[in-house]
């Protein structure tokens, strides 16, 4: 069992005096209630998934063995934390995808007009997700390929402004410091960094994904790019407090890779690169309670001589708040 403390502090104001500066005050509320105690149940996600310039090759998807997590947090105007721990892996589990050592931290960061998230993610034993599209099951003993030495880096940074923050409150959606009163949506420009690389003792793809004459022997991967993107977001307000939101980015942006092959050598090169990202939440805010399911997914998609990269991450939060004064 990990026990883990997560400290965050989010945008602090008055509720009174700044926290509707500038708003429509006919779409967008503050809660009376300034301290909130907040409970979750997290699910992290991870995955690198390898996809053949062949169609009848099936993609080879690599995910590290994860588990859920529970905390609970208390606040006050937006100041506040976690406490939490993730839950311990069975056996069953253990056998099934083996053991990976993992530092997954995720900061999603929600401004009035900014939003902010961050990711550093390292990961260290990784299992074949589709092991059976590659082995039949009357020779694999077990049910899924393990690679213990796998290893996999993120290191990412990224951002979006909110064009119409006057109307639509992305906090309402994910914090819930802020309510949402009428349906609204704003466009999104984003900007994200990124590190992402990956190693392991041999070459990671089994033989029958690899092409003959083709370098997809990989070994190790580096890779640094920077993207701009666009996007949509809009709140759909049910009655008086149940609401929908759903926030669609996508763009491009250059990227600088390095790839080591298991047969000697390596290449260096610069290529476009895609991003894309989906934010959703649903739930209930109202005065004293809140409750929701809310989550973020990101992918990035990278090309990888005969064959394309896709890697991805995100969390899924199922919560529930009380305002208890």
């Amino acid at each position: 069992m990990t026990l883990a403390l997560c400290l965050g502090v989010k945008q602090g104001f008055s509720f009174e005096e700044r926290g509707l500066r500038g708003r429509d005050t006919s779409f967008i509320g503050i809660p009376a209630y300034k301290w909130n105690l907040r409970f979750q149940v997290v699910n992290k996600f991870s995955s690198t998934t390898f996809i053949s310039a062949i169609d009848s090759i099936p993609e080879a998807r690599f995910k590290p063995n994860e588990n859920f997590g529970i905390g609970a947090g208390i606040f006050y105007k937006g100041f506040g934390g976690y406490l939490g721990f993730s839950l311990p892996s069975t056996a069953q589990d253990l056998r099934s995808k083996g053991r990976t050592r993992r530092l997954d931290i995720q900061i999603n960061q929600y401004g009035k007009k900014l939003g902010i998230d961050a990711q550093f993610q390292y990961f260290k034993g990784f299992y074949l997700a589709n092991s059976r599209e590659f082995v039949p099951k009357i020779v694999l003993n077990q049910p899924h390929i393990l690679r213990p030495d796998l290893r996999s880096f993120t290191l990412g940074l990224s951002g979006y402004w909110i064009f119409n923050s006057k109307k639509y409150s992305i906090k309402a959606a994910f914090i819930q410091t802020e309510k949402q009163k009428k349906s609204a949506g704003s466009f999104l420009l984003g900007y994200a960094t990124s590190l992402y690389a990956f190693n392991a003792d041999s070459a990671i793809l089994p033989e029958s994904f690899r092409l003959p004459g083709q370098d997809e022997d990989y070994q190790m991967g580096r890779f640094v790019s920077a993207s701009l993107s666009l996007g949509y977001a809009y709140c759909f307000v049910m009655g008086k407090d149940w609401y929908f939101n759903i926030a669609l980015m996508g763009g491009g942006g250059l990227l600088h890779s390095k790839v080591s092959y298991e047969s000697g050598g390596n290449t260096r090169q610069f290529d476009p690169v895609l991003r894309w990202q989906v934010r959703s939440s649903v739930g209930y805010n109202g005065e004293r309670r809140f409750f929701g399911i809310k989550a973020v997914n990101e992918v990035y998609g990278l090309p990888l001589n005969a064959a394309r990269l896709s890697y991805s991450f995100g969390n899924l939060r199922l919560f529930y708040g009380f305002r208890p004064f």
